[in-house]
């Protein structure tokens, strides 16, 4: 499985019949994208080249992001969980959930959500706007912009050692589905 981020266009039909790639989309927005390649190793250099002028491997502008990217698993803290998916959705709904990792993700209408469907993911979906997650329900504003926090009050040494992966997604209107974008998934290291 890559992650990519597409630069233009999707990848040419006869590359994706060929050599298996389980999805063909343009995404309506600028970020990650997941596709699976099977047989990716036969590639020849012409779809290889092809390939490479549809997608760019690495991202070079992620929508979301975390700050700091630690957090201590022996004291009180917090992150700043940052959102910038650009006036294109602005005034969109938009929720931040989390997970113990990106994988296995799942797709939810027809949008690659890169979490797990664990236990943590439960938890930040049923206790969004508390204490511990500050404004991770809301509106985005005019420039597509939100900002949210991650609170951890006290002592939390069964976190040590663990990550907790955290992705945006947005919604035309608070509560209402589609899921309209998924951001880039941010991970939150728990340290000493």
């Amino acid at each position: 499985m890559l992650i990519l981020q597409y630069s233009r266009g999707s990848i040419p039909q006869n590359t994706i019949q060929r050599h298996h790639l389980t999805k063909s989309y343009t995404p309506s927005y600028t970020g990650l994208h997941t596709l699976d390649i099977y047989n990716y190793r036969n590639l020849s250099q012409t779809d290889l080249r092809n390939f490479i002028d549809n997608v760019t491997l690495a991202p070079t502008n992620p929508n979301f992001s975390i700050d700091p990217p630690n957090a201590s698993a022996s004291a009180a803290g917090t992150n700043t969980l940052s959102i910038d998916v650009g006036a294109a959705h602005a005034n969109e709904a938009y929720i931040i959930l989390g997970a113990e990792g990106p994988t296995p993700n799942f797709s939810l209408d027809g949008v690659l959500i890169h979490l797990a469907y664990d236990n943590i993911f439960q938890y930040t979906l049923d206790n969004k706007n508390t204490a511990m997650f500050v404004n991770t329900y809301g509106t985005l504003d005019a420039n597509g912009m939100a900002e949210a926090t991650f609170k951890t009050f006290g002592p939390l040494p069964q976190w040590l050692g663990r990550n907790v992966t955290f992705c945006a997604l947005g919604l035309t209107a608070p509560g209402v589905r589609p899921i309209t974008w998924a951001s880039n998934p941010v991970m939150l290291n728990f340290i000493p």
